[in-house]
């Protein structure tokens, strides 16, 4: 009896390169979709996270009559608060969560055990004015205003954010260091801004909207408020760096566009914190150019800033940044941005649509920054 065996025919070489080819392609099509997936989706959260924290804020203040903040926004945009990195570096966000998370984590005496507390005051040189917190019982309580993910709170080292309150390490080094902050979907810490309320509502010119800080002069919001995050060399998951430039696709508003000049910086802030909506008539119709345009009312008074998903903070190198505020601005040397960059071109010619009538603009529409307000 003879046995029959089957011969089997093995893949050919071309077979086996046209099954990889297919392979490559499908894989070349499935991961950019499959990225875009996801930063679709963590914007998203990080949406609904921005949302979450201004409905805590609008109701804290619907109860207590007074915008979330343990200390007055005027302390936080002092120039006590940050010195560069050398003063406790108190952010406006921070600020807030002692109201809106604090529950049972804030003491106004000192505690037996103060060395696992961190000591908090924007203003140093007035001692009776500090508290002590106990960081990882802020957001623990279901009293508060605010319960976030316990992994949307994070814990910053001097590197990542500047400032003494941050350099506190309690003696029991299983506690975390300084005051946690909130990050977003990409793990980024979210800022806020918060109007100083104790200025003036009326708004008559740009130098009224901003300032660098409480001690240059009165204003509704102080970039000294974020400055400890504006200033940090390795910033969220990402380590961005806000000390560079933004030509070099550094932040707008961080500390390394600071060598364009301030009053670039201000303006800047005034096109992100002011209402597109709500131009001065007279200003946008004065025929001088958007540099004198200001608003009449701010975005809003409790403002929930994230960097997007390239954590930074307005990128020099967002893909729409150019378009909006220039090509060659950044380059240049020069910010040159203002709020009336929402109405005008950066020749200074009036924006206009297809059938020639102005056309208004919104400064955040040039950068994938997620901002929320009240």
């Amino acid at each position: 009896m003879y046995t029959t065996h089957r011969v089997r025919r093995a893949f050919t070489l071309i077979e086996l390169l046209t099954v990889i080819f297919i392979i490559t392609v499908l894989i070349a099509i499935l991961v950019p979709t499959l990225g875009g997936v996801r930063t679709s989706a963590r914007k998203a959260t990080t949406q609904s996270l921005l949302v979450g924290l201004n409905n805590a804020a609008a109701q804290f203040e619907l109860d207590n009559r007074r915008k979330p903040g343990y200390f007055a926004a005027a302390d936080v945009g002092s120039e006590s608060n940050f010195r560069n990195g050398t003063g406790p570096g108190l952010t406006y966000l921070e600020n807030a969560l002692l109201d809106l998370s604090g529950v049972g984590a804030i003491s106004t005496t000192e505690p037996s055990d103060s060395g696992n507390w961190v000591v908090v005051n924007p203003v140093p040189d007035d001692t009776s004015r500090q508290i002590w917190v106990k960081a990882d019982l802020l957001g623990a309580d279901e009293g508060n205003y605010f319960l976030p993910d316990r992994g949307s709170l994070v814990n910053l080292d001097a590197s990542q954010q500047p400032g003494t309150i941050t350099s506190q390490q309690p003696s029991n080094n299983a506690l975390p260091r300084g005051l946690p902050d909130l990050v977003d979907a990409f793990g980024t810490p979210v800022l806020a801004w918060i109007e100083d309320t104790s200025t003036s509502t009326t708004i008559t010119q740009q130098h009224e909207i901003v300032s660098l800080s409480r001690d240059d002069h009165p204003a509704h919001f102080y970039w000294t408020g974020n400055g400890s995050m504006l200033s940090s060399n390795s910033l969220g998951e990402k380590g961005n760096s806000m000390l560079l430039a933004p030509a070099s696709g550094g932040s707008l508003i961080g500390k390394g566009a600071f060598d364009m000049g301030e009053a670039e910086v201000e303006g800047v802030m005034a096109a992100l914190l002011g209402n597109p909506g709500y131009p001065d008539e007279a200003s946008l119709r004065g025929g001088n150019g958007y540099e004198n345009v200001f608003p009449r009312k701010t975005r809003g008074d409790f403002i929930a800033h994230s960097a997007g998903p390239d954590g930074i903070y307005l990128s020099g190198k967002d893909k729409k940044a150019g378009r909006l505020i220039g090509a060659g601005t950044l380059s240049s040397g020069t910010l040159n941005v203002r709020y009336g960059i929402d109405f005008f071109l950066p020749d200074g010619t009036r924006r206009t649509g297809d059938n020639g009538q102005p056309v208004t603009v919104d400064f955040l529409d040039g950068f994938d920054d997620i901002v929320v307000t009240e």
